[in-house]
């Protein structure tokens, strides 16, 4: 019910909201740290300042090679050489160098997608972040739905990816990457906000040259085969399926395009009600009904197999590290999939629609994921990504544009397959006085959390409120690995607690959180040129930046304990103090299989609109366990078949060359033989008459090694004999075993007719020469009977 009546509320507000985001401003944010002392910061005339916090009066003016104007936000690459200023019309890339700054040498100025943004005119900048894990990648989206990466140590005017985001109905207005040390395909994720609060991901999104260690790149791959072998059986025949993995090996990407689209859900989430009214008998039918979901699934495992095995490549001189490259045999069409909106279990729905109003996400580097949502209303949500989120493309036919009837296609699987989050926490800062005046600028400003980066002796983040910086403390985040969650919904929630407070004349001009050898610090800088910092041991020292012409002075102040050393930091504590804590939700959904349990329970349950559905939904689901089971057991059993049929072909091919090695023997000694009776009958011909006792003790020694000969001929015949009995069960076997639908002996059948043909040649031979033999025998006892 609830889900309906969130559908139901963004589709009334749709008109309103969902027109234009050319005239939104950005997140103002004017202040960025590189390395461990040093700050960056843009003033009102887009004047770029560098101060030296390890020196009084550093303050420096950064001359450029070429002005840069209307200056919006700045940030910092992960790097400490990389800077980008950028507003909604254009961005640039500073080039770092402190020694330049500190003499007056101008710094070097590149404007961003100069050849990329030049046949789209009007193009507006919503949003640009760096990526935390590939230094000199940096994302970037744009007003017209597109996500662009550009890799700057290559080249900043034109862009290694982009990709057309969508969907058109969704404003979005800003993004984060995944975790930069997840394991799983988070690291390749890009999440989405949209100006309704919706959540998106886009899956995968990887830059060229992104370096993974080899562990991790192992999991994704064996997921991928993993899935791949889950999904094909399901939906095809033996043959079928190894023909599919033989094209996913060498990337035939001509059989990955085109095809359906799914029409039906994933068995494993139902996210539209009215998708309840199909027959589930329909369900119970062959598995390997070629129906347009299963196409499209057995398509996505393919592509996902394809691009695993192409993208991902062992690093050459580390074998600890895996690149990523791009993939050669994928064509533009291959662009992945925007997934969501996201379901949020325990979302709170609010009629106000200022309260429904997101501007800011952003992501913790946490396993599992965490999310913070930053909302107008001053409110920020933290929700919990339960759910393991994987790769999905577009089957598109046109390119990176879709058309009508695809682009609809598109919007549902993507709504189908997008995993669930968890609204875990609701976080209410303290807000704008009645009295002040509120500008769209500063609206944007509230809320934005600054994440601790690296390891962190504290689990907590920084939140920037209407006039300061807050401390989120949250003793829980530790213990979302044990995914118990009465472990977790025990566990006090989370604490905030003001950290820096300005004036209410003096709203923040820039804010951030920078890690310095002695600890994690915070830094606002107010528009009246005041820059504050303060330590998670909340000790604070201030400095005013004057902004008279150069040179810029500094002037350092007495330190303070404490956030109390003015009247107005004691004013913002109070307010702080006066706030409700943070609201704990639902903590009972935090495993794959409790969640579908409690869909299924909701779904029994009597309500106001109880309808058909609900039956049906039970039913189905039953039957999609019953048939998994079924389809488990059978992939079971027909595994173990195969083992077994390996076996006995290992053992046939044993004994198969042991009976050829005996017979090599033979004819071997076969040959010795008939040379010495060579010998002994051309001396018989020579016309010797008389025998010497030499030659006799020769005869004799003959007639022993001929006795012999007669008992080998025998074994020869008993091993003759015995490889026809293994020839006639080999055969027998395979008779047997013609009859399934998968017979590996099949692919051995000439290889045992050229072994049989072989035997009977051979035994032919082995008769003649016993023939030959016998016949020689009976001239020797002639010849001995003329002597005596």
């Amino acid at each position: 019910m609830q889900r309906i009546r969130a559908r139901i509320e963004r589709v009334s507000n749709a008109d309103t909201r969902f027109k234009s985001i050319s005239n939104r401003a950005p997140d103002v944010n004017r202040l960025a740290s590189l390395g461990d002392l040093t700050l960056f910061f843009v003033d009102d005339d887009s004047q770029l300042f560098m101060v030296d916090l390890g020196i009084i009066g550093g303050v420096w003016k950064v001359v450029l090679s070429e002005p840069v104007e209307d200056i919006e936000s700045i940030a910092a690459g992960s790097g400490d050489k990389l800077l980008v200023l950028w507003s909604t019309s254009s961005a640039y890339i500073i080039e770092v160098d402190t020694s330049f700054v500190r003499t007056g040498k101008p710094l070097r100025v590149l404007k961003l997608g100069s050849e990329a943004f030049a046949a789209r005119p009007g193009l507006k900048i919503i949003h640009v972040e760096w990526h935390p894990r590939c230094e000199g990648h940096i994302g970037l989206f744009t007003s017209d739905s597109s996500f662009w990466l550009f890799n700057v140590a290559k080249s900043v005017e034109e862009e290694e990816q982009r990709i057309l985001v969508g969907p058109t109905n969704r404003v979005i207005v800003s993004f984060a990457f995944g975790p930069a040390s997840a394991s799983n395909w988070e690291v390749l994720t890009v999440y989405f906000t949209s100006l309704d609060a919706s959540i998106f991901a886009l899956c995968p999104v990887a830059p060229h040259g992104l370096s993974l260690p080899i562990s991790v790149a192992a999991s994704l791959v064996s997921a991928a085969e993993k899935r791949f072998e889950e999904t094909i059986p399901q939906y095809r025949t033996a043959e079928d399926s190894s023909r599919m993995l033989e094209d996913a090996e060498f990337g035939n990407e001509s059989s990955f395009l085109g095809g359906d689209f799914p029409q039906k859900a994933e068995p494993r989430r139902i996210l539209d009600f009215q998708k309840l009214k199909t027959d589930p008998t329909a369900f119970a039918a062959d598995p390997r009904a070629e129906d347009s979901s299963a196409t499209w699934w057995t398509k996505q495992a393919r592509i996902r197999l394809g691009w695993v095995r192409e993208s991902l490549i062992a690093r050459e001189g580390d074998p600890t590290r895996a690149i990523v490259r791009k993939p050669r045999s994928f064509s533009p069409q291959m662009v992945p999939l925007l997934q969501g909106p996201m379901y949020l279990r325990n979302e709170a729905l609010s009629t106000d629609r200022i309260q429904r109003d997101c501007h800011e996400i952003t992501v913790l580097d946490n396993s599992p994921t965490v999310i913070f949502r930053s909302m107008a209303g001053n409110r920020i949500d933290v929700l919990l990504a339960h759910e393991e989120i994987e790769p999905v493309w577009k089957l598109s036919s046109n390119g990176v544009e879709d058309s009508g009837d695809e682009e609809e296609e598109n919007l549902k699987a993507g709504e189908e397959v997008a995993p669930g989050l968890i609204s875990f926490e609701q976080v209410k800062l303290p807000g704008w006085s009645a009295e002040e005046t509120v500008n769209r600028r500063s609206l944007n400003s509230i809320g934005k959390v600054f994440a601790l980066r690296g390891k962190r002796a504290e689990p907590a983040v920084f939140v920037r409120c209407a006039a300061g910086l807050l401390c989120l403390r949250m003793p829980w985040l530790n213990m979302l690995e044990s995914n118990d969650p009465e472990q977790v919904a025990n566990v006090p929630v989370s604490l905030l607690s003001a950290q820096i407070a300005t004036g209410h004349s003096a709203p923040i001009g820039g804010a951030g959180v920078f890690t310095v050898p002695e600890g994690t610090i915070g830094v606002i800088l107010t528009s009246e040129g005041l820059l504050q910092i303060s330590s998670m041991a909340k000790s604070m020292r201030d400095w005013g930046i004057e902004s008279a012409p150069t040179p810029i002075a500094r002037r350092k102040r007495d330190e303070k304990d404490g956030p109390s050393g003015s009247a107005f930091e004691t004013h913002l504590g109070s307010v702080v103090a006066s706030l409700p804590s943070p609201v704990r939700l639902d903590t009972g959904a935090f495993s794959k299989m409790s969640l579908m349990e409690a869909f299924k329970v909701l779904l029994n349950r009597k309500t106001n609109m109880q309808g058909t559905y609900f039956g049906s939904f039970a039913q189905l689901h039953e039957l999609i366990t019953e048939r998994s089971t079924l389809c488990r057991d059978l992939t079971r059993e027909q595994r173990k078949r195969t083992e077994e049929l390996e076996d006995i072909i290992a053992v046939t091919q044993d004994k198969s060359s042991s009976v050829k090695r005996k017979l090599d023997r033979c004819n071997l000694q076969y040959e010795n033989l008939a040379a010495r009776v060579r010998m002994v009958m051309q001396i018989i011909n020579d016309g010797s008459a008389k025998l010497s006792k030499a030659e006799e003790r020769q005869l004799a020694d003959y007639k022993l090694r001929n006795a012999e000969l007669e008992n080998r001929r025998t074994r020869v015949q008993g091993l003759a004999q015995a490889a026809r009995q293994l020839q006639e069960e080999v055969l027998a076997q395979r008779t047997t075993e013609s009859s399934t639908r998968s017979n590996p002996l099949i692919l051995r059948t000439a290889d045992r007719k050229k072994i049989h043909q072989a035997l009977e040649d051979h035994s032919t031979a082995v008769q003649r020469a016993l023939e030959t033999n016998d016949e020689l025998c009976k001239r020797l006892r002639r010849l001995a009977l003329e002597s005596s």
